[in-house]
């Protein structure tokens, strides 16, 4: 990519202008992260699943069974709330 500074306008009114130019053997560049190639995803060693159970088990899960989604009860629960209020006529 190369950048190229001129003057542009007509008469006596002059103006610089910064344009780019692409040259044939440069790629462009992504523009968000989307277009970026991905590193591939590399599996959790047993030891870091082992430290994870432990620290999960430490607050109080069971080794065999699932996390339960606190916080989506706490989302149903304040909507619950915010509904039963405007229906009320509360808010």
């Amino acid at each position: 990519m190369s950048f190229l500074l001129h003057l542009a306008g007509g008469g006596n009114y002059r103006y610089p202008v910064l344009t780019w130019q692409m040259t044939a053997t440069q790629e462009p560049e992504a523009l968000y992260d989307d277009g970026k190639p991905q590193e591939p995803k590399t599996q959790m060693s047993t030891a870091q699943k082992k430290k994870l159970r432990e620290e999960y088990v430490g607050f109080g899960g069971s080794p065999n069974t699932a996390m339960p989604n606190y916080f989506l009860n706490i989302i149903l629960v304040i909507s619950a709330l915010a509904v039963a209020s405007w229906l009320t006529g509360a808010l």
